[in-house]
């Protein structure tokens, strides 16, 4: 398992990364959660903190712990990925999870609020989008309840890297 951080210091993370590649870590994980009303988490976003650690590191594994399911386009988040992948040499991995921050996380950023069943639900759509995107390089098409593609291809033709289940709540996930 990965060395999971949640530094807001690039310099700190970068410190980490580096000690956890000469200690013989397997990997590093970077968090992704957003400021709460006047609450500024310091945190970058993990996509560019991973990015920079790739660029300090060269065995190390890179990835998320975990991406929501609610925040960020399932598109967006597959080009997101494997623009990692490719700046890591291959060496990242995407975590993605059903999404546990508090309430006001979401409704202060303006992140679509739903309940965690809906969340499962649209998880599952993102799952199978990314999952697609990554199988059908000449283009994927999906229709859901949350998410609708016709023909959409990834910016990259890297191979995608592995994706991880980050949920430890949800039995019908683990299903």
């Amino acid at each position: 398992l990965p060395l999971i951080i949640n530094s807001g210091s690039f310099a700190m993370a970068l410190f980490a990364a580096k000690k956890a590649e000469e200690l013989g870590y397997y990997g590093i994980g970077v968090g992704e959660h957003y400021s709460l009303p006047g609450k500024p988490n310091g945190r970058p976003d993990p996509f560019v903190a991973l990015s920079a650690m790739a660029l300090a590191t060269t065995e190390l594994r890179l990835g998320t712990m975990a991406t929501s399911a609610t925040i960020r386009h399932p598109v967006v988040l597959a080009n997101l990925a494997l623009s990692l992948q490719a700046v890591s040499g291959g060496r990242s991995f995407l975590c993605l999870g059903v999404g546990s921050g508090p309430d006001a996380e979401y409704e202060s950023n303006g992140f679509r609020y739903i309940t965690r069943a809906d969340r499962l639900d649209v998880f599952e759509e993102m799952l199978a989008i990314i999952r697609g995107l990554s199988e059908n390089r000449s283009g994927f098409s999906f229709r859901g309840r949350t998410y609708s593609l016709n023909g959409s291809t990834l910016n990259l033709a890297d191979e995608f890297p592995p994706i991880w289940v980050g949920e430890r709540k949800s039995r019908r996930i683990l299903k």
